[in-house]
């Protein structure tokens, strides 16, 4: 691929995940990871889709697609009881707005996941003599920041990724 896209495409992405559910509907193993970080949109978006975004430069303009109409096509295609994982915003670093825009899905199986950087916004800078680790901590358990806390009170929480660039 030459360009990450923001989110994925209208035209395919419901269809994509019908045809991915109907054929592990059976497979109580499989995990349904919707969409790899998303990322330059808002909230709404994120949700519902139908915003405007770009694949590369403005010449490939495309109108997005949303977790909810996603997280239906999932359930409607058969695939009732696998958890659904969804990334939030700013490459699945961001989940102050994740419960607030959570789709709503009948099984009651959606899950946080997280991909974690000491360099991703929203998390605060590291201090003077901070470690990216307590960094981490600090941006994840803060009351009302972005905590994973109340998220996991009513969700499970996965950390996808990891990694670091300051050894």
């Amino acid at each position: 691929a030459n360009w990450l896209k923001p989110m994925p495409e209208r035209a395919h992405a419901t269809d994509f995940w019908s045809s991915v559910a109907s054929a592990f509907k059976d497979n109580r193993s499989v995990l349904f990871d919707l969409f790899n970080e998303p990322q330059s949109v808002d909230w709404e978006c994120w949700e519902s889709g139908g915003c405007t975004a770009f694949d590369g430069d403005a010449s490939n303009e495309f109108i997005t697609e949303g977790m909810q109409p996603m997280v239906t096509a999932v359930r409607e295609a058969g695939a009732t009881e696998q958890p659904i994982l969804l990334g939030g915003l700013h490459y699945a670093n961001d989940m102050r707005g994740w419960q607030e825009h959570l789709p709503v899905d009948p099984s009651d199986s959606l899950v946080a996941s997280v991909h974690l950087y000491n360099f991703n916004y929203p998390c605060p800078a590291i201090a003077e003599g901070e470690t990216a680790a307590a960094a981490a901590i600090l941006c994840f358990t803060d009351e009302g920041y972005n905590s994973l806390g109340d998220i996991s009170v009513d969700h499970p929480v996965v950390f996808g990724e990891l990694g670091q660039d300051d050894c």
